[in-house]
């Protein structure tokens, strides 16, 4: 069945990080929202291309643009929104309503980008 390869495995998880980060950031707690955003995001990664290896997050997405799956935009808006999430994780800095909007979309871009390259990659592998 198209769709449910190891490649996307987990999606169901992801979609619902997105979702609780949409609620959190309605409910004003903008920096819970963009950690929601970025675990989504982290998921999908791991799933998708190491499952339970050890390799930081930076590296993976690094090497996707290195690879061409990703351009320096993405790799960009994946280091504003990790810079947010670091500030939020680990400072306890706050963030913007403007700051976390934006993370949370360029988030959602990235893992958008992610799943159509994990279908096409499901329905290319499996044609002779």
């Amino acid at each position: 069945m198209e769709g449910t390869g190891p490649e996307i495995e987990g999606l169901e998880d992801v979609k619902r990080r997105l979702l609780d980060a949409e609620q959190l950031f309605t409910s004003g707690a903008h920096e819970m929202a963009v950690v929601s955003a970025f675990v989504a995001l982290e998921i999908a990664l791991r799933r998708g291309l190491v499952g339970d290896k050890a390799v930081p997050l930076s590296n993976l997405l690094r090497g996707l643009v290195d690879k061409g799956a990703l351009d320096e935009a993405s790799w960009k808006m994946y280091k504003d929104a990790a810079a947010l999430r670091n500030k939020a994780a680990h400072t306890g800095g706050g963030i913007s309503r403007d700051q976390a909007r934006r993370a949370i979309n360029d988030l959602n871009k990235l893992v958008a980008h992610l799943e159509k390259d994990a279908q096409l990659t499901i329905r290319t592998s499996g044609r002779s």
